[in-house]
Parts: C-alpha cells; sequence; structure tokens
C-alpha cells in the first residue's frame, strides 16, 4: 500500500507506484487498438479520405483497374446509404480499413463486398475482421449470398474468402467469390448489437465523452 509522507516523490504524491508508471509508459507506446463499427452517412468524408489514400496498387485492386481521384470521389458520392452497410476500423483517429456491403436488387436478397485495407495496416487480421462483421451484418439483414470480385492477382483478398468457406470461380478474368450465409436468429442479432454497443462506448471513451471522426481534422 502507498503512503504519503513528507519525503514521497511525485509518483507517490499522486499515489502511482514504479510499476504502475512503467505500465502506463508501456501502453502508451504500443498502437492503439483498431474500433471497428459502422459509419454513417454524415462521416461520408472519412470513407473517401480512406479510399483516397490508397495506393495506386491497392486502388487497383479495390476498383479491379486503376482509378483516378475523380472516380473514388464520385464512387463515394454515388453511395446509397439506405442499401449499404459501411463497417470502418479506425486506428486511432483514422480510418484505415473499410468493408462496404452493398444490397442488391434481387430476389432472394443478395448483396456485393469490397474489402480496402491501407498499406501499413495490412497482413494485421483486419481485413479477415471485417468480412466476419459484414457477413453478420448480411445475415441479419436476410441477405442469403454476399458476392465478392477481384483480380486474379489478389491473393490476399482470396485467403481471406476462403476462411470463410467461399466457393471462388474464373468469371471473365476475374475472381468470383459467393459466399452463402444462414438465416439470422436471435444470437447472430445479440452479437451484431453487442458490438455496436461497444463500439459506441469505447468510442466515447477514447473521446472523453464525445463520439469522434464525426469532423474531419
Amino acid at each position: 500500500m502507498w503512503t504519503l509522507s513528507n519525503d514521497t516523490g511525485a509518483a507517490g504524491r499522486r499515489g502511482d507506484s514504479p510499476l504502475s508508471s512503467s505500465r502506463r509508459r508501456r501502453k502508451a507506446s504500443e498502437p492503439p487498438r483498431p474500433l471497428f463499427r459502422k459509419l454513417t452517412e454524415a462521416e461520408a468524408a472519412h470513407y473517401q479520405a480512406h479510399l483516397l489514400r490508397l495506393d495506386s496498387a491497392d486502388r487497383r485492386m479495390r476498383f479491379c483497374g486503376g482509378v483516378s481521384d475523380t472516380a473514388v470521389i464520385e464512387h463515394c458520392a454515388a453511395i446509397d446509404w439506405t442499401q449499404t452497410v459501411i463497417i470502418g476500423c479506425f486506428v486511432g483517429d483514422k480510418l484505415r480499413g473499410a468493408a462496404e456491403l452493398r444490397l442488391l436488387d434481387s430476389t432472394p436478397l443478395q448483396a456485393e463486398f469490397a474489402l480496402t485495407i491501407e498499406q501499413s495496416f495490412q497482413d494485421r487480421g483486419l481485413g479477415t475482421e471485417l468480412l466476419r462483421r459484414s457477413l453478420i451484418a448480411a445475415r441479419n439483414r436476410c441477405i442469403t449470398t454476399v458476392t465478392m470480385i477481384c483480380l486474379i492477382e489478389n491473393a490476399r483478398m482470396q485467403r481471406i474468402a476462403r476462411k470463410f468457406d467461399s466457393v471462388l470461380a474464373l468469371e471473365e478474368g476475374e475472381i468470383e467469390g459467393r459466399l452463402k450465409t444462414s438465416w439470422p436468429t436471435y444470437l447472430s442479432w445479440l452479437e451484431e448489437a453487442a458490438g455496436d454497443a461497444q463500439a459506441w462506448f469505447r468510442a466515447r471513451s477514447y473521446a472523453n465523452g464525445e463520439l469522434p471522426f464525426r469532423k474531419m481534422a
């Protein structure tokens, strides 16, 4: 137990042990834990900024071909947020990865999936987690099939899709993956709701009482 005395150092006066101070310093030096949460239409600027930060290779993988900044901006402007679920991965206050799930006008319900992770944040399991959360969201919206299309050389995306038993096929020079989802249950609804609630509380904690990421820095 730490007590105060006339010759107590600064750490003692704060009631802190050298061990706790060391732990805080170590924690401060660690990279922030990623925060996964859905984006709202009001946060479209964050999604656009994320896509614009992609290098030429990753942008080509995302859009199955080279695209200009103007094309990226037009893509973001054309998003129908009533028919699209975008789940973001924030590291600190920046959106570093995102999964875009776009509902198709089909019966039974289907959706297209696209995934982006910025170069320096790849190979950390972020893409796998984004796809997992996207499949839960699709299931809870009664979407029966999630389709993803990628270039043949996009081996990283194909590896992620195979983790979820995706059926991959070559279609006109591109790889098409199809992932089947189950009918929603109370447990799947609860899992999505719990994830949303956890993200909300983490966001509030990060911003010291204010929801973060609403405005661009």
